[in-house]
């Protein structure tokens, strides 16, 4: 396989902060995985070795860096090398720091962006595929209220947790208190709270932000009724 998660080396660590408003989805370019999927406002490190990823990474680093990762779909192991199915569903993201080895492969940091769909395939004449696909629509102030009582109750759990986490008790504290941009606080808590990708699969093509936040407090709530020693990281 071209890229798996794996812990970031030093120098590499960043934050999502590039701007989505100037996201164009109408070629872009993709890195399947079997078992990653990346969440918005969310980080995926990766290990790229395949030549048809290593000439993704280098086009993303001479272009604007935007790349979806979608997850393959069943059935996609007698496929690999050529065009496996994919889930339609994806994250899109940039490439937002790259780390080249002496062998020519790289260790790249995924920035999660946008939900979005794909829409057809383009023949581009490129080793990896390329698609054009469709942001998904993000709710505005009518599903807003809705939100209150999840919000409320995952803020309480966060703190809850840093009590029993002093390792990662600033930064549970810190979501708890952040006051910007609730969806950018569920994102992040569903990036750090839903471990197998099926769960993180199932939060990324789930439409209402108030079933994404229900989501992401049921696992909060499960986290939080474990004793101490059972706590996962952070």
């Amino acid at each position: 396989m071209s890229g798996d998660e794996s812990r970031l080396e030093p120098g590499m660590t960043a934050h999502p902060s590039a701007p989505a408003l100037d996201l164009s989805l109408e070629r872009v370019p993709l890195f399947p995985l079997p078992r990653a999927v990346l969440l918005p406002h969310t980080l995926l490190p990766l290990h790229v070795f395949e030549p048809r990823y290593l000439a993704l990474i280098r086009d993303l680093l001479a272009g604007d860096g935007v790349v979806g990762v979608p997850m393959l779909g069943p059935g996609w192991e007698p496929e690999y090398d050529g065009r496996p199915p994919l889930v339609p569903v994806m994250g899109v993201g940039r490439l937002l720091r790259h780390k080249q080895r002496e062998d020519g492969r790289f260790d790249v940091l995924i920035g999660g962006m946008v939900r979005a769909r794909i829409v057809d395939e383009l023949e581009v004449g490129a080793p990896y595929r390329v698609v054009r696909a469709e942001a998904l629509p993000e709710p505005e102030g009518p599903e807003l209220p809705a939100l209150e009582r999840p919000v409320r109750e995952i803020r309480g759990r966060l703190v809850r947790m840093a009590g029993q986490r002093p390792d990662a008790r600033a930064e549970l504290l810190a979501l708890a208190n952040d006051r910007r941009c609730v969806r950018e606080m569920i994102d992040v808590l569903a990036g750090m709270a839903l471990r197998t990708p099926a769960e993180r699969q199932a939060y990324l093509e789930t439409d209402r932000l108030s079933r994404r936040a229900e989501m992401v407090l049921s696992v909060v709530i499960e986290h939080t009724s474990m004793p101490d020693e059972h706590m996962p990281e952070a």
